[in-house]
């Protein structure tokens, strides 16, 4: 039979030969494509999994290969009615392992913990896991127990990563919550496999913690409150200290200086000398006006009719010359007649191919009080005499105001002369240092996260005696 069906036609169970297919995940039925007996039963019959190389063995010494599937959050935990249908149907389809994943998070009003951020855990649903483990050990599939995914620690601030990724790389109290917990699994038995969790054949591995890395985007660090400010910035100096050996030689590397910025660029930044130097890409009174703010500082840029393009309003500064390699700050105030978002300043080739030299951003604007803005980057692509600072409002008519625009040299010295190792004061770097205090910066976060991993993994195999590989975490989310 042909059907010949339009791609936008809608098919419902009364198109004409067809009809609803689904596959249910408790069909433990035997079939022509059951592959269940690919599974060695029990998983873990002939010992524990262990590593050689980059070889995943059984206990017997022979290679395993795994085709596994992420079991998430309330699924871990299905009645001791259904469990034995979706371990049988899992093992029907070829799966021989099961990612344990967000058991500390109660999606669906169920996890091991009767909170995320608390240490208590919820023994009904210890119980219907426990249960769970036992089936699909039965079948040959294997458990991959994921410690740290979606608990949200106590006392995590409001702007930290979601589910306090991050913070458990440094913060004792987290790390010792995630010991507790861990160790809470690993001396619990079994009762349906007899085993505690460090003593079963049939875990295949732990996995410390899930896409949960220092190194991926560090920046919102600069932002932690206390204790957590405090204590990155001493692991900072510590690290430091052991690293270059001495403030002497930290500061040959950063450089120190007074932190004073260069003189302004923008020659008129206030906008009270007739407007010179500044101008509009269209000039035109239909398009746009332009005129110094009635209250003696500042511009006031009416624009009244969209243009054709993204880019087709701007107000430039041009004829600027910037040292390529150098860092450079851009600063002003701005409002808006109405709110909007969005709107875009970039340092800029004037002429040329108009390439980006090192310094954007995008900010919102609203018919409050003056905000002030301010964007950092490392200069590039200057061509001589030929750069310029562009706001972009991207074709949104509004009365839009400028005033105290500020174009200046930033110091590549990162030091102050009062930061010392000894006075453990030394900043963490920012996203615009110098590239010798970034390198640092990296180099300290991967170290830190790798000795916070290793602790993690020592504990498992020395305190809590597990058996089997221990993971850290995937490469996509190591950001090194």
């Amino acid at each position: 039979m042909t059907l010949a069906l339009s791609l936008h036609s809608e098919i419902t169970p009364a198109t004409p030969g067809w009809f609803p297919f689904a596959i249910s995940g408790l069909d433990d039925s035997k079939s022509a494509l059951d592959v269940s007996f690919l599974n060695e039963a029990p998983a873990g019959k002939v010992g524990f999994v262990r590593v050689d190389g980059e070889q995943i063995l059984d206990g017997a010494g022979k290679p395993l290969r795994w085709m596994g599937v992420n079991i998430v959050a309330s699924a871990c935990f299905p009645s001791k009615q259904n469990a034995p249908k979706i371990a049988g149907h899992l093992a029907k389809m070829g799966v021989n392992i099961i990612r344990f994943h967000f058991l500390d998070n109660r999606w669906g009003q169920i996890g091991l913990l009767k909170k995320p951020e608390y240490r208590e855990f919820d023994l009904e649903a210890f119980d219907r896991w426990d249960f769970f483990v036992s089936e699909l050990k039965k079948r040959g599939i294997y458990a991959n127990i994921n410690l740290h995914v979606g608990r949200e620690y106590e006392g995590t601030p409001k702007d930290a990563p979601n589910y306090s990724k991050g913070l458990d790389n440094f913060h004792r109290p987290f790390i010792d919550a995630l010991k507790d917990y861990s160790k809470t699994i690993f001396d619990h038995k079994n009762p349906y496999t007899g085993n505690a969790y460090k003593d079963e054949p049939g875990v295949g591995c732990v996995e410390i913690n899930n896409e949960n890395s220092l190194v991926l985007n560090p920046w919102w660090l600069l932002d932690l409150k206390a204790p957590f400010d405090h204590e990155i910035r001493h692991l900072w100096n510590d690290w430091l200290g052991g690293h270059f050996g001495s403030t002497a030689t930290v500061r040959e590397v950063f450089g120190v200086s007074d932190g004073k910025l260069g003189p302004n660029l923008i020659s008129n930044p206030k906008f009270t000398d007739n407007l010179k130097g500044w101008r509009v890409d269209r000039p035109d009174p239909q398009f746009a006006t332009l005129a110094a703010s009635p209250a003696g500082s500042g511009v006031v840029w009416n624009v009244l009719k969209s243009g054709d393009v993204a880019w087709f309003h701007q107000l430039n500064f041009g004829g600027l010359t910037l040292e390529n390699g150098k860092r450079y700050r851009l600063s002003f105030r701005a409002r808006a007649q109405v709110n909007r978002e969005k709107v875009s300043v970039s340092v800029m080739q004037d002429g040329g191919d108009y390439k980006q030299c090192g310094i954007s951003g995008r900010f919102d604007l609203g018919p409050e009080a003056w905000h002030e803005y301010t964007f950092d980057g490392e200069i590039r692509d200057a061509l001589p005499g030929k750069v310029r600072v562009s706001f972009n409002i991207n074709n949104h008519p509004c009365a839009y105001e400028f005033d105290d625009v500020r174009l200046q040299l930033v110091p590549n010295e990162f030091l102050r002369t009062n930061e010392t190792i000894e006075a453990d004061n030394i900043p963490l770097a920012q996203r615009a240092s110098a590239l010798p205090v970034r390198k640092a910066f990296f180099e300290f976060l991967g170290d830190l996260e790798m000795s916070y991993a290793g602790e993690i993994r020592d504990f498992l195999k020395k305190e809590c005696g597990v058996k089997v590989p221990v993971a850290y975490s995937q490469v996509l989310f190591g950001g090194m």
